[in-house]
């Protein structure tokens, strides 16, 4: 080695490297750090000094930086083009694989996934960087999809499916009790950078959480602005029905309700004109997505890994011994707690609807109108179906048939 005149073996992972001490087999010489590296995994700086793995690649996820820093390239899995075809097939046909039940806990902690091939670079290596920041916190794990080994998946993709762009969502709270894929979608093209935290939020929900504003004591922290909030979001902030089953009551009886209310957690939404804080001094506190809070970190590992919460220490769990009340329009439903007399449940979101919708009401794909109504494509509002004209008897100009003699 120069400078020392040592003999050395090959650097191992984390060692010192320069041209005259090489690193090991496997390993790379990282520029800047002169360190050995081993290849980078899902979520891990890379550049030329330090390549990614097998089966990922080194893109750029902030077109901004690039080329001046060398943590702004990340490592992101190459995506699987024979699934993302055969989905892309099917929701042209109408189908949507990932609307069932949802609630169920992912095994052991594993969340198995898989990247859509439409996925823009800024999108995949965001999702990336949340994958790699939750395994870091915790003791989750993100495994690429084997259909050997695995019954259920995430799919990350951008399929938006009819909502405004630049949306997140996911397409359930927990894992769904039916073999399958589930969706988590980011859709922002009209940003550089995706923030790795919204991600986070979309993944937590997929992973078994519902927001935080929706706990059950929610009443006894914040306060909600219903009438400044638009119909179609009011769901986010209706409480968790733990009588019911709720996706996310699991997670209430076993985790949260030991916990104190998680002001600072990903999960809880923000902004004056919704919800506020009855200590007015937690309010700059809500909605951030800047970072895992310290209590976030801690539901995920507990709820996984344990421990529970110590049934001497809190209230009794609700009995479900009785079949749950019908539920109303807005409210949760699924295979065991059925709609009220006239009401329908939309398995994807598990919500009562009263549809099929009535003329002048809105509709959409899971919208339908009643019969005789066609959903208008511009307007989005069931309208009345035209009459078909009646055609005309056509005149006949065959000569009448002579009487038989």
């Amino acid at each position: 080695e120069a400078g020392t005149q040592t003999c050395r073996g090959p650097g191992r992972a984390g060692d010192p490297c320069h041209l005259t001490r090489p690193c090991g087999s496997g390993l790379s010489c990282e520029a800047g750090t002169q360190t050995c590296r081993a290849p980078g995994d899902v979520g891990d700086p890379c550049h030329a000094t330090r390549p990614c793995g097998d089966n990922l690649r080194c893109v750029c996820g902030d077109s901004l930086r690039c080329g001046f820093s060398l943590g702004s390239s990340v490592c992101i899995p190459e995506c699987n083009d024979g699934m993302s075809s055969k989905i892309e097939k099917m929701l042209e046909n109408g189908g949507w694989e990932g609307e069932r039940t949802y609630g169920e806990k992912w095994h052991n902690g594993v969340m198995p996934y898989e990247f859509h091939c439409g996925l823009a670079d800024s999108e995949a290596s965001s999702i990336a960087l949340a994958i790699r920041e939750l395994e870091d916190r915790t003791s989750l794990r993100f495994e690429r999809y084997d259909s050997r080994r695995h019954a259920n998946w995430v799919i990350f993709n951008n399929f938006d499916k009819g909502r405004e762009i630049g949306n997140y969502f996911a397409q359930g709270t927990g894992r769904k009790i039916e073999a399958g894929w589930q969706s988590v979608n980011i859709n922002d093209p009209f940003w550089m950078v995706v923030n790795e935290y919204n991600v986070i939020h979309e993944i937590m929900h997929a992973l078994g959480w519902p927001h935080t504003q929706q706990r059950p004591d929610r009443d006894e922290y914040v306060k909600i602005n219903w009438d400044n909030i638009a119909e179609e979001k009011k769901s986010q902030y209706y409480k968790l029905n733990v009588t019911a089953g709720e996706p996310g009551s699991d997670l209430w009886e076993s985790v949260q309700k030991c916990k104190p209310y998680n002001y600072k957690s990903v999960m809880h939404y923000g902004g004056d004109d919704e919800i506020e804080t009855l200590d007015p001094s937690k309010n700059e506190l809500i909605g951030q997505r800047d970072v895992l809070s310290t209590q976030d970190i801690r539901e995920l590992q507990a709820y996984f890994f344990g421990p529970h919460c110590d049934p001497a220490s809190v209230p009794p769990s609700l009995s479900f011994d009785r079949a749950p009340a019908p539920g109303k329009v807005g409210e949760y439903c699924s295979l065991t707690r059925l709609c009220g007399s006239g009401l329908s449940c939309h398995l994807g979101v598990q919500k009562c609807y009263d549809f099929p919708r009535k003329e002048g009401q809105p509709c959409a794909a899971w919208y339908d109108c009643n019969a005789g109504l066609n959903c208008e494509a511009v307007s989005q509002v069931c309208e009345t179906v035209p009459a078909e004209p009646t055609a005309s008897p056509v005149p006949t100009t065959e000569a009448p048939l002579a009487p038989e003699p």
